[in-house]
Formats: structure tokens, sequence, C-alpha cells
């Protein structure tokens, strides 16, 4: 869920200074879809930035004027950036005369990543990474031949861009009322795409688990989970952004996370939504999100679930520590979404500006 309420995108011709933003646009829960709108707001106030997309663009992105890609219409000068290597590019990624293609490589898809550098053709390309995880474990994996490339830079790492003011008033609205005197049963919650892929197939059992125990569960994006959970109490399965997201994490007291074992979590924004919401994270150690949990202090991680159910067991009997933990990550969220990478984002798409 997004605030449409955007700058409008740069009309004319292009321009040396125009940054081309180019992505799918096609689901308005995806994570690069809604890293493409935030790159559009935070880049939008300070230099001309223009939306694009080869594909049918969802109903709720076409207020923000995106332009469709043509054979004979396409991003030409400029900075062009593709939020993501999921989605195929024509033939005008190999035509366009901009003076640099930046690449975000936000899904752990070297097939995807490999494909799109050989669309692109021999040209330097600028490649941007969305946690240390996915850098490191793409320059260990000898299929790419990185270094056979003409590359600008291997070594970027932007996470993906949020934007704050829903997350704030959520966290300001929980202090409020104060962590330790919520009413009702400790509620565990996660949300994510309504995508398998995006559940571990043990969640299921998991879940009836800590109902048993006497919690509460809530998975925004979890319909696909019905069958192994049918009549389950107090487990709640919500189609994805049935409600707005700063919203659902309200609701919560903690937050748990993990993905299938087939699919890395290359940065994983929700978890960090959670975090500046102020709800403790429980997560596997296991994607790009890990780097910013210190285990016991922002947040936990675990390899074993049986260590999660523990650190949640924790969490509902301790209120003090959900309230000491959960400042931590709001804490930990806040410096990284409103200061930390919206300055570097501006310095690495935007060099020749600054």
């Amino acid at each position: 869920m997004f605030d449409a309420s955007f700058p409008q995108p740069f009309g004319g011709r292009d321009r040396p200074r125009t940054i081309h933003l180019v992505n799918p646009l096609w689901d308005p829960h995806g994570g690069a879809d809604l890293r493409t709108v935030d790159l559009h707001k935070l880049l939008s106030a300070e230099h001309p930035v223009r939306l694009w997309s080869e594909y049918r663009v969802d109903e709720a992105f076409r207020p923000l004027g995106v332009e469709p890609i043509r054979p004979w219409r396409y991003p030409r000068d400029g900075t062009v950036v593709l939020v993501g290597v999921y989605f195929r590019n024509g033939r005008w990624i190999h035509r366009t005369t901009a003076s640099r293609i930046v690449v975000i490589y936000n899904t752990e898809q070297p097939d995807r990543l490999q494909k799109t550098l050989q669309r692109i053709g021999e040209r330097p390309v600028q490649i941007v990474f969305t946690s240390e995880a996915l850098r490191d474990a793409t320059r260990r994996d000898g299929r790419l031949a990185l270094r056979d490339r003409a590359l600008l830079d291997d070594s970027l790492v932007l996470e993906s861009f949020v934007e704050t003011s829903s997350f704030e008033a959520a966290f300001e609205r929980r202090e409020h009322r104060g962590a330790r005197r919520r009413d009702g049963p400790f509620t565990v919650g996660r949300l994510s795409r309504d995508n398998p892929r995006k559940h571990h197939p043990s969640d299921p059992p998991f879940f009836a688990a800590l109902a048993g125990r006497g919690m509460r569960v809530r998975v925004m994006g979890g319909v696909s989970l019905q069958p192994r959970l049918p009549g389950v109490a107090d487990v709640e399965l919500l189609p994805a952004g049935s409600v707005p997201a700063a919203d659902f994490l309200s609701t919560l007291d903690a937050f748990y996370y993990r993905t299938h074992p087939d699919y890395f979590e290359a940065f994983g924004r929700v978890v960090l939504e959670a975090m500046l919401c102020g709800v403790p994270v429980v997560a596997e150690a296991r994607g790009g999100y890990a780097s910013f949990i210190r285990h016991g202090e922002n947040g936990f991680l675990f390899d074993d679930p049986k260590d999660a159910l523990r650190h949640l067991d924790a969490l509902a009997s301790m209120p003090l520590l959900r309230e000491r933990m959960g400042h931590a990550a709001h804490a930990t969220a806040q410096r990284l979404f409103r200061d930390d990478l919206p300055r570097r984002t501006r310095r690495a798409l935007a060099p020749a500006f600054d």
C-alpha cells in the first residue's frame, strides 16, 4: 500500500539529468514494485524522474503516470535504473543511449541476472545489491563470471527504501497506549505476498503450536496456508494487502519470519517495517535482514524452530523485554530508513547531481 500523491513524472524531452526507473509495476504488494515507487518519491524531490513499464501496470499505480515502453518510445538518455531482474527487457535496453545503466539486483536469481546483462550487451553496468548477503552469494557464483563484465561497480549495497510516515505513526500509537498494556492474547504475526515460496513448509504446524500455547496468530498473505490449517482456532489467515501494512503490524506483539528453504530473502523489507513499528522480531538467521538484527538486543535470530518458540515464549511472558526490544528495533530501522539509506540512495543513483 502506498500514498499516490507523488510528484508527477518530468515531462518533455529526456535530459542527461533524468533518472528513468524501469519496473513492471504489476503487483501492488510486490517488494520491487513498492521499491520503485519509494525511489520515485525520494528522488523526485531533487531530480527529474520518470517511471516506465513494458507490462500491464496495476490500477493502483496508474495515478503515478507510468509511461509505457514501446519500440519507438523508451528511456534514451540520463540514467536508466532497472529495479529488479525478474522481468524481461525488450530490445530497447540494447539501443538506449543512456549515459549510465544501473541494475538493482534484489532477488537471488543468477540466471535472470545473467540474461539481463546479456540483453544490455557489452556496455558498462552498475550492479546494486539489496543486501550484503546477496552481494557475497553473487560474487561466489562462478556461473556469472562478473569479472569478465565491464562493471562500473559490483560492491554497492542499497537496501530497500521504505517511506516511513505510516510506520512512524504506528510506533507513536503503540507508544501512547503502552507496549506493556495491550489487551487480549499475545499476538504473533507476519506479512508477505501470498506465495508458497514465502512460507516455510513447517509454518502451519508451527502456527498451530503457537495457538496451542494460548497465543493468537495473524498471517497477512497466508490464504495459501488454509488447506493445512483447517479450522485452527486463533490462527487468522488474511489476503495479502487486505489492510495497510502499518495497521496490520499495529495489532502484533511479535513478528515471526521464515521462508521456504528454496527461497532466499535478499533483504526482507517487511521485517524492517515491523522493526520500524517497534514490534519485536523473531526471524530465521537467513536473509539480508539478519545483518540488522543484533540477537537479544533489537530482535531474535534462530536456526532451529524450537529456539523460535523459546524466544516467543520469552516475549509473551516478559512485557519489559518486549518494550525494550521494540524500542531498539525501532531505533535501528529509523536510522536506516530516515537517515542512512536515503542519503546513500541519492549518492548512488544520482552521483553527478550531488
